[in-house]
């Protein structure tokens, strides 16, 4: 189950990230989805919030490491993280 949804109004694209699976993918307007950011990218953890600005053309998300993200391990650290990352 997705997250955070975003609309990129000028493309027309829809964003869903994924707490547990740690991405985001990328929807087109055609029904065509791919990976826009791949599980666990750049050390991102659980996606939650995420954002589209379109005027800068970049994809803003809240990430945060904790129990319910894949890869968690009991006792890891827990943090938060925002990212921000263009077409």
């Amino acid at each position: 189950l997705p997250e955070g949804i975003a609309h990129d109004s000028k493309t027309g694209d829809l964003f869903l990230s994924s707490m547990y699976h740690r991405k985001i993918v990328r929807f087109t307007p055609k029904g065509q989805h791919v990976d826009f950011v791949p599980a666990g990218q750049n050390d991102i953890w659980s996606i939650s919030g995420i954002g589209v600005d379109s005027i800068r053309r970049t994809l803003w998300a809240c990430s945060n490491r904790f129990e319910g993200g894949e890869g968690y391990k009991a006792g890891m650290p827990k943090g938060a993280m925002l990212y921000g990352d263009s077409d």
